[in-house]
């Protein structure tokens, strides 16, 4: 929304169709916005609990950034990158599929940012790595970092496993 009077706009993420959707993306999405006014940028992400981040608007890019995905069956991960001229990663929202990227940041949500003064592209690339390579930052060097539920759910494997071959030892 935009105000004539102090010239502000107000980017909020549109509610995805789904409710399931709705349920995964969690209370986070409740309170996020992207604000420009009075000369800076504020992003309050869209994961309960991360900080608040503001900055000169001349300082700050919006980049809405597609990476490809070689396996499984969504071809491209979706995220909005805010990035710093020099192209690194100040903060970002969270990856999500196409179709659900499309339903919450439409072209139609992010256009008002573009007249208030913060620049904002779309970039597509075919792997993390040319991501990161473009935009420092943007993937976790780790992908434990990004998915910490993948080392518990290892640990259990690999109890599991422990457990079967102690049966078979003592079975034989």
């Amino acid at each position: 929304m935009t105000t004539p009077d102090s010239a502000a706009v107000t980017v909020r993420p549109a509610a995805p169709r789904f409710a399931i959707d709705r349920r995964v993306l969690g209370k986070g999405l409740d309170q996020c916005r992207i604000e420009v006014s009075g000369g800076h940028v504020e992003w309050l992400p869209d994961r309960a609990g991360r900080p608040a981040h503001r900055w000169p608007v001349g300082d700050v890019q919006l980049v809405a950034a597609a990476a490809y995905n070689r396996t499984g069956r969504i071809l491209y991960w979706h995220q909005l990158l805010f990035c710093a001229p020099d192209g690194r990663t100040l903060a970002k929202s969270r990856r999500l599929d196409e179709n659900t990227f499309g339903q919450i940041w439409p072209d139609e949500v992010l256009a008002p940012l573009a007249a208030a003064g913060l620049p904002v592209s779309h970039e597509k690339f075919g792997s993390y790595r040319k991501l990161n390579k473009a935009h420092p930052g943007a993937e976790p060097k780790w992908l434990l970092k990004q998915f910490p539920q993948n080392a518990f759910v290892g640990g259990l494997l690999l109890f599991g496993l422990l457990v079967l071959i102690a049966f078979l030892v003592t079975v034989a």
